[in-house]
């Protein structure tokens, strides 16, 4: 994040990972969640979330679509 925070308190599950390559995504689902939603928008209380990131993948980068739930921390 710019300023050094992550308004990303909680997921569920904690982890996402592509299920083709087995990396580790959940750093991009993060991002991605703390881009899309405005801080305006963000309610209290865990709530479902459905966002697509890049896999950089084994040999070509794909889109990867994760669903779950996130908890802002503002």
């Amino acid at each position: 994040m710019p300023d050094g925070t992550d308004p990303v308190a909680e997921l569920a599950p904690q982890t996402y990972q592509c299920h083709l390559d087995n990396r580790d995504l959940t750093d991009q689902v993060r991002e991605e969640l703390a881009e899309q939603v405005p801080v305006a928008f963000r309610k209290r209380g865990l709530r479902p979330f459905e966002v697509i990131v890049t896999c950089p993948g084994t040999t070509a980068p794909h889109d990867v679509s994760v669903s779950g739930q996130v908890r802002y921390s503002r």
